[in-house]
């Protein structure tokens, strides 16, 4: 209903060229009650061009100044804080974006620990697995063995032809140097289950 009849009011003003002041004052309070400050200021002026010695068309424009300039500093202080929250938004994102990348640069580093422990873990199984081959590489075959002895006893034999010594003698030397092989570890063995007499003297 204020609307209306503000606009009503704005109506005749511009046709009937308002007449004295007060018409100029009450069309200007109207358009401050529905918060047209800029326009209600604007109405006063030109109210104050017709007649500038009107008392209430001056304070009303001293209120109306005043009104403007508290919603121009609220209107500031409104962007003020709006570019305040963007700027804190800007860095609460900027903490977040940071705390998310040395969250990733860790795992990171961890998957690089974790794969360099594998490769080391797997390099020493591959150089265990080689040092195996080669102890088994080194080793004599049975084939090998066997050729050995052969060529041993072909070697024996050729010394007892040299010394001229006959087979039987040189079979009956073997077998007494293995029964006396036999023997001493058979004592050593004996020796080596002996159980010391403590109550006898080391002498």
């Amino acid at each position: 209903m204020r609307t209306l009849l503000t606009a009503f009011l704005l109506v005749l003003g511009s046709v009937c060229m308002a007449q004295n002041a007060s018409d100029f004052f009450t069309s200007a309070g109207n358009q401050f009650i529905d918060g047209n400050t800029e326009t209600a200021l604007k109405t006063v002026n030109r109210g104050l061009n017709r007649f500038p010695g009107d008392e209430k068309l001056q304070k009303l424009k001293e209120e109306l100044e005043k009104q403007q300039e508290q919603e121009q500093q609220q209107k500031e202080q409104q962007q003020q804080q709006e570019q305040q929250q963007q700027e804190q938004d800007q860095k609460d994102q900027q903490q977040q974006d940071k705390q998310d990348q040395e969250k990733k640069d860790q795992e990171q580093q961890q998957q690089d620990q974790d794969q360099e422990q594998k490769e080391e873990k797997d390099e020493g199984k591959e150089n265990e697995e080689k040092k195996d081959q080669e102890k088994k590489d080194s080793e004599p075959t049975e084939e090998e063995k066997e050729q050995k002895e052969k060529d041993d006893l072909q070697k024996f034999l050729d010394k007892l032809k040299e010394m001229k010594i006959s087979p039987e003698k040189a079979q009956m030397i073997l077998e007494a140097m293995r029964n006396n092989e036999i023997q001493y570890v058979q004592q050593n063995k004996r020796k080596a289950t002996k159980r010391k007499d403590r109550s006898k003297p080391d002498w």
